[in-house]
């Protein structure tokens, strides 16, 4: 019994002491002939001991270690050491990474790897992985076609090995008949290429290109391919349009090759480009564009098309852009007159031309009478309000554009005015007056006078009204106006004041100066004086010789005259037609008459212009 008791307890404590040792794992599985990062995962919670080592080994090679803090890493072929750290009975995982590299092999296998916890042997298995395919290879380039004779092609592929990696990558070509000629091709990330020369290479011949990869693991992929020589450019057709481009334009045209059976084309309008189509080689193809955003006027549409060598055609067609509707433009009144008719001219212009165009005026037709783009018409209303004038034009595409203009009909009424007087001297009292004829109700009961100094509200009663006002101090022409508003419609009249000074220059010698007419004389004279209005003497007649009688008899058979008193003045009365009592010469009176009869006729002819008498008196 004692020697049982014994067993139990020797069995418990080693059970008890294997429970409480350190434990190793190794993360991870890896393709053959890799070098992974992997790593030892350490657990010593609850550990006996502090562990101050770690070593690991084993049948293969260890390429690189990391590094920590606190301990010293020593590495060789097969094993690799991390001495004078520690990890503490209570730290469940202590990382110590290392790249081992990873042999071949013919299948899946695993590694058993030996772990030194100090002097402690812990065994752990490695996985590796059997990669029995080789690299990826795509987007070979140039894959179908080249131009003819071309030198320092760029060739390349996209090469990618996700288990092993690529270890090396070739490009091989030349007639398909003979052996190839070789190149390697350099790595940048997945991307693999080198420069080759295609010379010898006429149009239409083909030539074999081989792209070939091999990862490490020695699994090779290759890749052929054949590569046409095109030495043709493709052949662009435009159809339409050929004339105009509207806001929706369909494009329509022709891409033809001698070898490609697709072709890229990029359509261009004003430089601009409108889209990239890739279109069947010799098929008509069309495209509908909007284009509301283009500018308008002269621009030429292309189409680019290349094959699959690059080679580009090209073909180009001039043509107007009109994306809008006519203009319409003109001179409409936004006031008419009732019962009186009022001209409007309009400009109604398209780029592509007019193709027809209407007016309507408060909802009857208009008549539009047509001269190139000008158009007229007759505004006509027979009652006061407001009416819409509206214009709508059609072009040649049939965009459509409309117009309205509100037009206010309003009352005939007429207003006048008139001075009193119309000449006067300055700081004299004027009266302006007048009459409104109001068409239909007048609903306003005032006029705005407006003179020189000042705007005066006249009262209208009965239609007419009245003012005073004083004349300016200076010499010259003035506008005296009148308004009357109605419903913020102004209706106006004017007439002009004359105004002269009570001083002028005159000449030492003489200033005559006619009211009625304006009319005067004067020699220039640097001295001003009063007008003097003194009487001038009447020239006096001469004597008229009595006309001889034809003799009939000699001479001496006259008698001498006898002396006869003199002639008493002729004293004239007024009447309605004056008489003269007493014998009067009729011949002097005649000739005296003529004579003041000219003199009056030469000074009016001599009268300073109208449109001077407003300096009359400042050149006296």
């Amino acid at each position: 019994m004692k020697k049982r008791t014994t067993l139990t307890l020797i069995a418990l404590l080693i059970a008890i002491s294997y429970a409480q040792a350190a434990s190793v794992t190794l993360t991870g599985q890896f393709y053959e002939t890799t070098s992974p990062w992997t790593e030892l995962n350490i657990n010593n919670v609850n550990g006996t001991n502090i562990i101050t080592s770690v070593s690991v080994s084993g049948n293969l090679t260890f390429v690189e270690a990391a590094q920590y803090a606190g301990w010293t890493t020593n590495l060789d072929a097969n094993n690799i050491n991390w001495d004078g750290g520690s990890i503490e009975p209570n730290i469940n995982s202590a990382i110590f990474a290392f790249r081992p590299k990873l042999p071949k092999v013919q299948s899946n296998s695993t590694l058993e790897l030996t772990v030194y916890l100090d002097s402690e042997q812990k065994k752990v298995n490695l996985t590796i992985l059997n990669d029995d395919s080789g690299p990826q290879i795509s987007n070979a380039s140039p894959s179908k076609y080249l131009p003819a004779n071309a030198t320092e092609v760029r060739v390349s592929a996209i090469i990618e090995d996700p288990q092993t990696g690529v270890s090396n990558a070739s490009y091989s070509w030349g007639d398909c008949s003979t052996e190839l000629s070789k190149t390697t091709l350099s790595a940048n990330s997945s991307t693999y290429s080198s420069s080759v020369n295609f010379t010898g290479t006429d149009e239409g011949m083909i030539a074999c290109y081989s792209i070939s990869a091999t990862n490490t693991a020695g699994e090779t992929t290759i890749l052929n391919g054949t590569i046409a020589f095109d030495g043709t450019a493709p052949l662009v057709e435009l159809h339409s349009p050929t004339n105009y481009a509207y806001e929706e334009t369909s494009f329509s045209f022709n891409a033809k090759d001698n070898i490609a059976t697709k072709l890229e084309c990029e359509l261009i309008l004003g430089g601009i480009s409108i889209a990239n189509l890739s279109v069947d080689n010799g098929t008509n193809t069309t495209y509908t564009a909007n284009l509301s955003g283009y500018k308008q006027g002269n621009e030429s549409w292309r189409v680019e098309c290349k094959d699959g060598v690059g080679l580009l055609g090209s073909a180009e067609q001039n043509i107007i852009v009109d994306t809008q509707g006519p203009s319409i433009e003109g001179n409409v009144p936004s006031v008419i007159v009732r019962g009186k008719s009022a001209k409007i001219s309009l400009s109604i212009a398209d780029l592509s031309g007019i193709k027809n165009a209407s007016a309507t005026f408060a909802g009857n037709p208009l008549n539009l009478e047509v001269e190139g783009d000008e158009y007229n018409a007759t505004l006509y209303s027979n009652s006061t309000g407001k009416y819409n004038l509206t214009i709508t034009a059609t072009d040649t595409a049939g965009q459509v554009t409309t117009k309205n203009f509100e037009i206010l009909a309003v009352p005939d009424h007429r207003l006048s005015i008139r001075l009193s007087p119309k000449s006067a001297q300055s700081e004299s009292t004027i009266t302006a007056q007048g009459t409104l004829s109001p068409d239909g109700n007048a609903t306003n009961s005032t006029v705005l006078v407006k003179t020189p100094s000042e705007t005066i509200n006249a009262s209208l009663e009965n239609n007419s009204y009245s003012i005073t006002f004083k004349a300016p101090k200076t010499s010259g022409t003035y506008t005296i106006s009148a308004e009357y508003i109605e419903n913020g419609i102004t209706y106006s009249t004017n007439t002009t004041l004359t105004i002269v000074s009570t001083t002028s220059s005159v000449d030492e010698g003489f200033s005559t100066y006619s009211s009625g007419t304006g009319a005067r004389s004067s020699a220039r004279s640097t001295k001003s004086a009063q007008i003097k209005t003194e009487p001038k003497e009447e020239p006096k007649p001469e004597p008229v010789k009595k006309k001889e009688e034809p003799k009939s008899e000699p001479d001496e058979a006259y008698s001498p005259i006898e002396p006869q008193e003199p002639r008493k003045a002729l004293t004239p009365k007024a009447t309605g037609a004056f008489t003269l009592k007493k014998a009067a010469n009729w011949t002097a009176v005649l000739l005296a008459f003529a004579l003041l009869t000219g003199l009056g006729i030469y000074g009016y002819k001599k009268r300073r212009p109208k449109e001077d008498w407003e300096r009359y008196f400042d050149d006296l």
